[in-house]
């Protein structure tokens, strides 16, 4: 009989690096890919000595597919469920808490949730499910979908066309472009980021972040209710305008540049497999939520590239605003 428990715990530790190096016998190929949709993740690769061939719905926050033991035997089934994150807003290191169920094969109707057996929860880090069409997707939480009618190029800003994410309609959005110009390590990168007022009465958070390639080059937290202003440690004054990095990495040009908002409730559960114990026994979760409806707009104005960083973008433009593709997941299909 397949040990569920003995195999996802393993995995788990998998998760944090502690016994993260590739098996030696490993019999599959493995790798990732984005349904046409975007709406899921589907994920087939070797870990524990077991292939892993499962699928991710961040839209809902679930987990499912089979995981077969390369020396034979019948495929066994897993459904795991979101229920928390330790808070890194870094796709890639982000671990996440899912709570688990297994299954043997079902040989005759009616397939029963009573075969089903409780495995826990079990923690995995977000590199497992990477790359993906939205590189930030194991930030998403669930139900943090996006109406693409309400976000997009718009010309605003006088001399200066944006890109624009309505928040009311719009608590998570990932957009991605290919650079128009290489980066040198440590080349200053300018960003201007303008959001109008974030109006909500619940103290949630926002998140801002921006990668190069693969890696974060930039994360900010915004407290919500936020006045209008630019994004960015220097706030407003004058000569000290938005976003200055020195990124330690080089980068060709066509490198893909990708940014991330979110905005999320108060109080998001970063608690970890090991100290979680405050979920209800009927399988609900404490997990915090996304902040739909907070009126504001948030605009991209630029990314510029060797810039002074004192406000003067005499640099090179590294993206534009109407190259910008969205790639997050939209609306739940209808049934």
């Amino acid at each position: 009989m397949f040990n569920y428990a003995r195999s996802l715990a393993f995995y788990g530790l998998l998760a944090f690096g502690i016994a993260s190096a590739p098996m030696a016998h490993a019999q599959f190929p493995s790798g990732r890919q984005t349904t046409p949709d975007g709406k899921q993740v589907l994920v087939n690769r070797s870990q524990g000595g077991l292939q892993w061939a499962i699928s991710y719905s961040p839209n809902d926050g679930t987990i499912t597919g089979n995981v077969f033991d390369p020396g034979g035997g019948d495929p066994s089934y897993i459904w795991c469920e979101r229920v928390g994150d330790d808070g890194v807003m870094d796709p890639s290191a982000v671990q996440i808490d899912w709570r688990c169920e297994g299954g043997s094969p079902c040989e005759q109707s009616p397939c029963l949730a009573s075969n089903w057996t409780d495995l826990g929860v079990v923690p995995l880090g977000g590199f497992f499910f990477l790359p993906a069409r939205d590189p930030f997707v194991t930030l998403q939480l669930p139900e943090a979908y996006c109406d693409p009618i309400i976000l997009g190029f718009v010309n605003e800003f006088a001399g200066s066309p944006s890109w624009e994410v309505d928040t009311v309609l719009c608590p998570y959005a990932s957009m991605t472009q290919p650079s128009l110009t290489p980066v040198e390590a440590n080349e200053d990168i300018w960003v201007r980021v303008w959001n109008y007022a974030l109006e909500e009465p619940r103290d949630g958070t926002g998140y801002f972040t921006l990668m190069l390639g693969d890696q974060v080059i930039y994360n900010e937290e915004m407290p919500i209710p936020k006045q209008s202003g630019l994004l960015g440690p220097f706030g407003v004054p004058e000569g000290e305008v938005g976003i200055c990095l020195r990124p330690n990495i080089s980068a060709p040009a066509g490198t893909p540049v990708s940014w991330n908002i979110q905005l999320r409730e108060p109080e998001v559960a970063t608690q970890n497999a090991s100290s979680r114990s405050d979920s209800g026994s009927d399988g609900s979760s404490d997990l915090a939520g996304p902040l739909h409806s907070t009126p504001g707009v948030v605009h991209m104005i630029e990314i510029t590239v060797g810039s002074n960083c004192l406000g003067e973008p005499a640099g090179r433009r590294l993206t534009t605003n109407d190259a910008w593709t969205h790639v997050s997941p939209g609306l739940p299909t209808l049934p």
